[in-house]
């Protein structure tokens, strides 16, 4: 366990965890991951939160006003992940069916290692590139959405923005992209080209910014 981390100690510290509940012991578990994750904040309703982006939301299911703040997390978090507290896993849960399943369920009595193993699971397996216009790219699946939507992309737009996020910070030469997206299959400059328009035509034409007679950028400059 302190080896993973440790080795996920810098991805870690640079999250951010929002944990909606006014039950002490839910905050005295969750607290216990404070010596890895820096920035945990509690709110006891939605109505003071002014934050646009969370790593990880945490809710206590038996908490008052429940239905509002699911409607809350929907609209503002609709791809943050989120862990649950409940008291016991009984029948009463089917009417959160939408937004739960047994693989972000704690029972409040789980120990603290328990609550930072879970934490760790959630933040590694949820991680979004925020887009501009309202689009996210998850980093796990390579998948865009726009707002809750998947946009669909064929498989070489989908390798080319896979290719230019995950070279995010420089520059990606024509050669690289021919030999990473296109590999062995028919490759012409005219192909690229069409591809990366068709990438702006379904998202907007700022995403990816031509650097003439080089490569590729991605332009994540968000609104």
């Amino acid at each position: 366990m302190s080896s993973i981390l440790e080795s996920n100690n810098n991805f870690l510290k640079s999250q951010s965890v929002l944990c909606i509940s006014n039950d002490s012991l839910i905050k005295d578990r969750v607290a216990e991951a404070r010596p890895y994750i820096k920035n945990i904040m509690y709110k006891e309703t939605t109505l003071d939160i002014t934050e646009n982006y969370f790593d990880l939301i945490i809710i206590d299911l038996n908490k008052t006003y429940i239905d509002l703040i699911f409607i809350f997390i929907k609209e503002k978090f609709p791809f943050t992940p989120i862990i649950f507290f409940v008291e016991e896993v009984n029948i009463s849960l089917l009417k959160y069916n939408e937004m739960l399943s047994l693989k972000n369920i704690l029972i409040k009595k789980h120990q603290s290692l328990d609550i930072l193993v879970y934490i760790l699971i959630e933040l590694l397996k949820g991680r979004y590139l925020n887009l501009s216009y309202g689009y996210k790219y998850c980093l796990n699946t390579y998948r865009l959405y726009h707002e809750s939507e998947e946009q669909y992309l064929t498989k070489t737009e989908r390798g080319l923005l896979k290719l230019l996020i995950l070279n995010r910070q420089e520059i990606v030469p024509y050669d690289t992209i021919k030999n990473e997206v296109w590999k062995n299959k028919k490759f012409s400059v005219f192909t690229m080209r069409n591809k990366v328009k068709s990438i702006r035509d379904k998202t907007y034409p700022e995403i990816i910014k031509n650097y003439s007679g080089f490569g590729y950028k991605l332009d994540d400059n968000k609104e």
